[in-house]
């Protein structure tokens, strides 16, 4: 019998280390995806005002004062540690696996506005999303020549003119500080942004081989100047990007102007969730994220996204629900210009909500606490800022799936 070792051919032995190599980084690789979540930003929004942006009326003296020191920015604001850091007499604590995003639709070809601006709340825990239109027309008070949101991020791009090294440098500046606006005003915590222009809408959803919708009646409308042409006929069908876009731009057939577009937007961002559901698979995941991220700008990163995506695969329509902050039209009868003016009560109700990140309510003290939303100079503002018991719109997309929902038209 002969006992000597059999010799492994080098080939054979080098093709085993590599075979080796090649799983152990394949098990990291799985584990980390596994294992792995977007980090949480602990700090505290509401200490601070953005920086440049004037404290308006309704602050309180010491507030606003500590504010329009030069050194006054949101990195002052108050961290959170594990055990949570007092604030306001509370001590807050970020909740895990809760975040929010701001997604904002810009009119590029129409000044630079961001028209659709949305806050989007994803509670991972139980598979929740809260998706909140402020309406592009909401009153803001921030020492500036303009009194609308949506041309908060307009003045921002042009006043950094000039101050930035790179077009990128520019946008990314100008959406953090609408970020930090809408956080200080509206007392919610940002942790991502995105921002897509007509194309990139136009071209996610062709990435996606269009949106199967139910169009609810006859959409015809024409402005050259906009270069904007709207003609769709109502009923089911399957909606190509530029299509699309004429769905979410339509207004002037609506009784109530933009917030009838707003809700024709839920059945849009409904009917495009749904399409979505019924499409992707985990395995074209990558594919979709990787088309999706090159239509927009945004702070979200590639595994960020693709976390996101997959775990919102699972989500229900049932779960989701869609809100219009609520608000009442103001006219200001020296310029002639219709604001949106929020209820402030209604608005701090859907904060804590649906949109609340830590283990405590946002207090009235915290919410608009340097007075951007309001004018108390001007009663046409207060007065609508100050009603209560004013009912919010608040439905499922589930309910807006089975019943649509039904948008007052103008009588022809």
């Amino acid at each position: 019998m002969n006992n000597k070792p059999v010799k492994v051919p080098k080939k054979r032995y080098a093709a085993g280390i590599v075979l080796l190599l090649f799983f152990t980084v394949a098990v990291i690789i799985a584990a980390y995806f596994l294992a792995y979540k977007p980090s949480l930003d602990a700090t505290m929004p509401f200490d601070a005002a953005p920086q440049g942006v004037t404290p308006q009326n309704g602050a309180e003296d010491d507030v606003r004062n500590a504010a329009q020191n030069a050194d006054a920015e949101k990195s002052d604001a108050p961290v959170i540690n594990d055990s949570g850091t007092p604030f306001e007499g509370v001590s807050y604590v970020r909740r895990e696996g809760v975040y929010n995003f701001l997604v904002v639709g810009l009119d590029a070809e129409g000044g630079n506005h961001t028209d659709v601006i949305m806050l989007i709340s994803y509670d991972i825990n139980d598979g929740s999303i809260a998706v909140m239109s402020i309406p592009r027309d909401t009153y803001i008070n921030v020492g500036r020549n303009f009194n609308k949101l949506n041309s908060f991020y307009t003045g921002e791009y042009n006043r950094l003119y000039g101050e930035c090294q790179s077009e990128d440098e520019r946008i990314n500046q100008s959406m953090e500080n609408l970020c930090d606006l809408i956080e200080v005003g509206f007392a919610v915590k940002i942790d991502y942004w995105a921002q897509m222009d007509l194309s990139g809408f136009r071209a996610i959803v062709d990435a996606i081989g269009g949106v199967d919708i139910d169009v609810p009646q006859d959409m015809d409308y024409e402005d050259p100047d906009q270069n904007l042409y709207i003609h769709l006929k109502a009923g089911e069908q399957t909606l190509t990007g530029a299509q699309a876009e004429q769905f979410v731009r339509f207004r002037s057939g609506y009784s109530t102007a933009d917030k009838g577009r707003i809700e024709a937007q839920k059945i849009f961002v409904t009917a495009f969730l749904d399409t979505i559901k019924s499409r992707l698979t985990v395995d074209k995941v990558p594919a979709v994220v990787s088309n999706i991220l090159a239509c927009l700008k945004t702070s979200i990163s590639a595994a960020d996204c693709g976390y996101f995506a997959k775990s919102a695969l699972g989500v229900s329509l049932s779960d989701i629900t869609m809100i219009t902050l609520p608000g009442e039209g103001a006219y200001n009868s020296s310029s002639g210009a219709w604001y949106e003016v929020i209820y402030r009560y209604s608005a701090l109700d859907i904060i804590n909500g649906y949109l609340n990140v830590y283990d405590h309510d946002i207090t009235d003290e915290l919410f608009d606490r340097y007075g951007y939303l309001n004018n108390y100079k001007a009663s046409y503002i207060s007065e609508v800022y100050y009603k209560s018991d004013a009912e919010a719109n608040i439905e499922t997309a589930d309910e807006i799936d089975q019943n649509s929902i039904s948008i007052p038209v103008k009588n022809s």
